[in-house]
Parts: C-alpha cells; structure tokens; sequence
C-alpha cells in the first residue's frame, strides 16, 4: 500500500495534552468576565468553544467582538488581548500530564519505525516547558518521542500560515524529510488533534478526512476529520488499521 501509515503527526494543547488547552480557556474566559464587569454588564458571556478551539488568539478576538461582546473592541485592542492571553498562561501553570497512554502508544508506533512529529499553533516556549514537565521529567526523551516540533515560532520563521491551514503540517513533513533523508508524503500521515480547527488542517494536509483522528471529549466532532474518539485505545486501534 503506498498509503501505509509511515509517520503520526500530533497536535499539543488538547490532543497530546488536556491540561494546556484547559487552562487556555479558562485565561482567555477569564479576560472576557474581565472587560464584562468593566462594561457593567450583567449577564454571563460564554465563549463557544466549538467554533473557535484551536484558534490564534487574534481570531478569538475577532469572533468575540462581531459574535458575542461587541464593546469589547472599545475596551481592549486584538494585540492587547493577545498579549493579555499570553500573560495569563504564564502565570497560570497547566496541568501537562500527557493522555493516558499516550506515550506508550506513539513509543510502540516508534518501535514499529512510524516516527511522530509534534505540531502546534503555540509558541515554542511553553510548548517545550509543557514538554519538560510532562515527558522528560517523567524519564522520556523529548527527542525521541519527537524528533521534529514545529511551533508557532517555526512556522512564522519559514513565512506559513498557522492552523486551520495545513502548513505547519506540511512544515513538520518538509523538516522531516530533509533531516532524515526520508520521502514520506501527505497520504502516508495520520493527524491526531481535538479541534476543529486543527481537523480542518489536518483534511488540508492530507486530502482525506480518513486521515485525521479527532479526540471529542472537550470539542464537538468536525466533518474534516473521518474518526472521533475519546481515548487512547481508541485511537490506537485506528493507527493500527491504517498501518
């Protein structure tokens, strides 16, 4: 089969770990109640998930202030907001405990000679720092378990356009190849991640919802992913059938 599953690509905040994109949320609700009581304005304004998971920060602005608190825009700027954002998962730390079983599912692939590549729309620090405190503080090898990670840092440097496009992906496949002397292409890739904003990049990547392996148990199923799971074994099962 020339599209024999050759290589998994994960997502971060989500998929490979809960806690990061938890603790997101709750920064980013945080700052909405925020400007809400500032505005005087009593009722609750609830972000939708479910439409903006996965998103830069600077486009959950945008959906807030045309879908939800227009008078936000008068109250904070998109960059602020952002800089905002930033500054509260800083101080907030996330639980970074990976999956249950995670590691031991992408080391049995990796075993099994189908490497996985680490891609996220985060910046590079505190992907690394989750990284630290969730895989090698744990006695595994970052570099081992991922011998390519691409973060937002990365995909500014080489000009690509972050998640929903498929271009950090095709990013990660590139470095890959170039680094390994290997000619894995798209069709030959299984995309993990948990929203559909990152579904709707992996669909971009590889061309095939049947590709892409979506965990449902904080965001609703996408179109653009062919599986919704909500654990490990799960998702296992899946790599196993498109090896």
């Amino acid at each position: 089969m020339t599209d024999a599953l050759s290589m998994i690509m994960i997502d971060h905040d989500g998929t490979f770990a809960t806690g990061p994109e938890l603790r997101n949320r709750d920064v980013l609700q945080s700052i909405v109640d925020t400007f809400r009581e500032k505005a005087e304005i009593s009722q609750k304004l609830m972000i939708d998930w479910s439409i903006v998971a996965g998103q830069a920060e600077t486009r959950i602005y945008d959906w807030i202030v045309n879908n939800l608190f227009p008078g936000m825009r008068d109250l904070i700027t998109s960059s602020d907001f952002r800089d905002m954002a930033k500054a509260g998962y800083d101080s907030q730390q996330a639980d970074c405990t990976p999956r249950d079983g995670m590691i031991q599912l992408l080391k049995e692939f990796g075993d099994k000679g189908i490497p996985t590549c680490l891609v996220s729309n985060s910046d590079k620090f505190p992907i690394h720092d989750s990284l630290e405190r969730g895989v090698a503080s744990n006695g595994h090898c970052i570099d081992t378990l991922f011998p390519i990670i691409v973060t937002a840092d990365e995909i500014r440097c080489h000009g690509k356009k972050k998640k929903p496009s498929g271009d950090p992906y095709r990013l990660a496949l590139e470095l890959y190849n170039k680094k390994f002397g290997t000619n894995f292409t798209p069709d030959q890739l299984a995309i993990l991640e948990d929203s559909p904003t990152g579904a709707e990049a992996g669909l971009d990547t590889t061309g095939k919802n049947s590709r892409v392996i979506q965990f449902v148990d904080y965001t609703p199923p996408s179109n653009s992913a062919g599986h919704h799971i909500r654990t490990v074994p799960e998702c296992r099962d899946i790599l196993l059938g498109l090896c």
